[in-house]
């Protein structure tokens, strides 16, 4: 480091690890590089939120940063997971936050029915009951129709 930076690393006490909350987090780039991050309930669901991604994302632009937890998590949190997978993938760049209580959608897309088409996917995945936040913009550069002649 150079002079004047200091670096120390702390491991933190297995007590903490268990009192915060829940937490899967899904990104996309501009570039179209997705980011998958936090707990799913085992390898099996490891392995299907991968494949879904990479059939959305494409197979060497997803970066699976996951931890199995099979104790600590909610139920129907495998179920959040995949639904948020799929919100984002209507996104062309976004993040999806699934918690215990909510999911949360925000991005920028080129459809400008974005919007509706995730608060309906969800709708059905999760239920009418659902706590759902959807912030999507919709972004005229890009939409592949806005650039069409008239």
């Amino acid at each position: 480091l150079p002079q004047g930076f200091a670096f120390r690393a702390e491991r933190p006490a297995e007590g903490d690890a268990a009192q915060a909350p829940a937490e899967f987090r899904a990104t996309l780039s501009a570039e179209g590089r997705a980011r998958l991050t936090g707990p799913l309930a085992d390898a099996r669901m490891a392995e299907l939120a991968q494949s879904l991604a990479q059939a959305r994302f494409g197979a060497d632009s997803v970066t699976l940063a996951t931890r199995i937890d099979p104790d600590g998590l909610p139920e129907g949190w495998s179920l959040r997971v995949l639904a948020g997978l799929d919100a984002l993938s209507r996104l062309a760049q976004g993040s999806v936050v699934v918690t215990p209580d909510a999911l949360a959608v925000r991005g920028r897309s080129g459809d400008a029915g974005a919007r509706e088409a995730i608060a309906a996917a969800l709708s059905e995945a999760l239920g009418a009951g659902a706590e759902a936040t959807i912030d999507v913009a919709y972004d005229e550069a890009l939409d592949p129709l806005a650039a069409l002649p008239s």
